[in-house]
C-alpha cells in the first residue's frame, strides 16, 4: 500500500473537496498557509493543484505540502475501507486484511487498519550482511511497528524466500539459516502467521529477479530444504499460538513527522525513522519487548515512552503525554520537539514551545551540524559522540545529565532531566552514536527499576511471548558470527527438551526456551 500520489484531473479535483472539507473557505486556507508570502494566495479553488515536479519540496509551501500528503493517505484509506466494505458485505464470518511495506509514500498506518481485522506485512530482512551491521536490528523495528499498529499480532504475508531485485539491482543471496531464522524473528515479534513469497521464481514478468524457494529450473536446492527444516521446527510451536507480546516500553511514531521531515529536511543525514531505530536500538541491545505505536495511543500500560522529535504538535497529543508523565510515567523527549503547530506552521514561541514546562528548559540556540562531530561530556567524566544536531539548552528546573564539550557552546546542556508530577521527563538535545542511547537507556531502566539483559552480545534479540501461565524467551543471532549467551537461569528448550542457561547459536539461529 502506498498513498494516492496521483496528479490527473480526478484526484486534482478530489484534493481541493479534501480541502474545503477541512477549511470551508480559500480565505481560511490563505490565512492558516500563509500564502501571502511569495504572492501564493488563491483566489479560486482551480489554482490549488497537486505538488507537480520531481521536486517539489523546495519551494512549495509546507503547509500545503503537509496537507496534501494527509490527503494522499486518506484517499487511499478511502479505497481500501470501500474495498473491504464490498468483501464484507458478500463473504461472511471473514477476517479482512491488506499487505503494506515501508515505501515512498507511506499512508498513515494506523488510519489504514483501524477498520481492517489485522495487520499484514511484506518482510523482506536486507540480505548484505556483513556490510550493514549497523542495521542488524533495522528487521525487529520493523516488526515492532507493524505489531503496534493495532497492537495485537499480525501476519507476514510475504517473506523472504530467496534474493531481491526488481526494481534495483539484485541484492546479496539469503546466507544460511537466514530464511528459517528470520521467519521465526517474525514469530518471536508478535507474527501468529508467515508466509513465504514466493514458491517458484517466475519464468516471465516484471519480478523475475524476485527469487522464490526454488528456481526456475524447478530444482530443489538449499533454500528450499532450508523452508522444510523451518516447516518441522514450525510444527512444534504449538504452545505459542494464542500468547502476547508484552511490552513495558512504548516509541510513539507519527506520520506527519514522517511527512513533515521529508518536505523540510532538518540538517544532512537526519531522519525521522532513523531517530526513533536509535531508541530502538539501545532497548532492543538490552533484551527489552517494544511496543511502537501510534503517537496518540493510550500510555498507561508503559513504564517507559520515547518520543521522538514531537516536530509537528498536536493539543491532545501533548496533553496525553503531560498526564502521563505527572501520573509517574518516563518519558523521553527530543530535539526538534514543539516547532511546528499542526498547520506546519512555527510555533511563535521559544523552543520546545509546548513542552517547556515538561522538560525544564529553554532552547535558546541550536546548531544543525549535519555530519560533522561534537562531543559530549556526561556527569562522570565519559565523554560520547554527537552530530547531525545540537540544542543549546538553558535549564529551568532541569537537572544537566550531559553538556557540550566544543564548539562556542562549550559548557552548555545537551541532555537533562526534569521531575514533573510524579514522573520524569528526559530531553535529548541531540543525536548521538549509538553508545551514547546504550548509556542513556541503561540509566532509564535502572531508574525505572526494570528488569533486562545486560550482557548481550551487538545482534542478540531476545524477545518474548507470554500465555497465563507461560513465558517463552526467543533468542536469535541476526548476525554472521557464531556467538555464547549466558542467561541468569536455566529454561526448557523448547524444541530439545533439555534445560538450560549456556546458549550457543550459530549464525541467524533461534532458540526459543520456556518459564513459568
Amino acid at each position: 500500500l502506498e498513498a494516492n500520489f496521483c496528479f490527473c484531473e480526478y484526484c486534482a479535483g478530489e484534493f481541493r473537496n479534501w480541502l474545503k472539507l477541512k477549511y470551508g473557505s480559500l480565505e481560511l486556507i490563505n490565512q492558516t498557509y500563509g500564502n501571502v508570502v511569495w504572492s501564493g494566495e488563491y483566489s479560486s479553488w482551480e489554482q490549488i493543484t497537486p505538488p507537480f515536479g520531481t521536486n517539489p519540496h523546495a519551494w512549495l509551501n509546507p503547509s500545503m505540502m503537509l496537507d496534501f500528503n494527509r490527503y494522499a493517505s486518506d484517499n487511499m484509506i478511502k479505497f481500501v475501507k470501500m474495498q473491504s466494505e464490498i468483501i464484507g458485505k458478500n463473504c461472511r464470518d471473514i477476517q479482512i486484511t491488506t499487505n503494506t511495506w515501508f515505501c515512498q509514500n507511506m499512508p498513515d498506518f494506523y488510519n489504514t487498519f483501524e477498520e481492517l481485522d489485522f495487520v499484514s506485512y511484506d518482510n523482506y530482512p536486507v540480505t548484505k550482511i556483513p556490510e550493514d551491521k549497523e542495521e542488524l536490528y533495522s528487521h525487529a523495528f520493523h516488526l515492532d511497528l507493524m505489531r503496534g499498529i493495532k497492537q495485537k499480532s499480525f501476519w507476514i504475508m510475504e517473506q523472504l524466500s530467496g534474493g531481491l531485485g526488481c526494481w534495483m539491482p539484485m541484492l546479496h543471496a539469503p546466507r544460511p539459516n537466514m530464511i528459517k531464522g528470520y521467519s521465526l524473528q517474525a514469530f518471536a515479534h508478535g507474527a501468529d502467521t508467515v508466509v513465504h513469497f514466493r514458491w517458484r521464481t517466475a519464468a516471465t514478468g516484471a519480478e523475475m529477479h524476485w527469487h522464490g524457494l526454488i528456481d526456475q529450473s524447478n530444482v530443489p536446492g538449499r533454500r528450499l530444504y532450508e523452508f522444510e527444516d523451518l516447516c518441522k521446527t514450525a510444527e512444534k510451536l504449538g504452545m505459542i499460538s494464542g500468547t502476547k507480546i508484552k511490552s513495558e516500553v512504548a516509541i510513539l511514531y507519527s506520520s506527519d513527522q514522517e511527512y513533515a521531515f521529508k518536505i523540510q529536511p532538518q540538517t544532512e543525514s537526519m531522519y525521522y525513522f532513523e531517530q526513533l531505530k536509535l531508541f530502538h536500538d539501545a532497548f532492543t541491545k538490552f533484551g527489552m519487548n517494544i511496543d511502537i505505536i501510534n503517537w496518540s495511543a493510550n500510555l498507561d500500560n508503559y513504564k517507559v515512552v520515547v518520543a521522538p522529535t514531537i516536530y509537528v504538535t498536536d493539543s491532545l497529543v501533548t496533553k496525553n503525554l503531560y498526564e502521563y508523565v505527572k501520573n509517574g510515567g518516563t518519558l523521553i523527549l527530543t530535539n526538534r520537539s514543539g516547532v511546528k503547530n499542526e498547520y506546519n506552521n512555527y510555533s511563535m514561541e521559544m523552543l520546545p514551545t509546548v513542552f517547556a514546562e515538561l522538560i525544564g528548559a529553554k532552547v535558546t540556540q541550536y546548531d544543525p551540524i549535519g555530519n560533522s562531530e561534537q562531543k559530549i561530556k556526561m556527569a562522570d567524566g565519559s565523554q560520547f559522540i554527537c552530530t547531525q544536531w545540537c540544542d543549546i539548552l538553558e535549564t529551568t528546573t532541569a537537572n544537566v545529565l550531559a553538556s557540550y564539550a566544543d564548539s562556542f557552546y562549550q559548557g552548555n546542556p545537551a541532555i537533562i532531566q526534569n521531575k514533573y508530577g510524579d514522573g520524569t521527563t528526559y530531553y535529548v538535545g541531540t543525536v548521538g552514536k549509538k553508545a551514547l542511547y546504550y548509556d542513556l537507556i541503561q540509566r532509564v531502566l535502572n531508574e525505572c527499576n526494570l528488569e533486562y539483559f545486560s550482557e548481550l552480545p551487538y545482534g542478540v534479540e531476545i524477545t518474548t511471548r507470554e500465555s497465563e501461565r507461560d513465558k517463552y524467551y526467543f533468542v536469535f543471532n541476526n548476525s554472521d558470527n557464531a556467538c555464547e549467551v549466558t542467561l541468569e537461569k536455566n529454561m526448557k528448550d523448547v524444541l530439545s527438551g533439555d534445560l538450560t542457561n549456556e546458549l550457543k547459536l550459530q549464525p541467524y539461529d533461534m532458540r526459543i526456551l520456556q518459564t513459568q
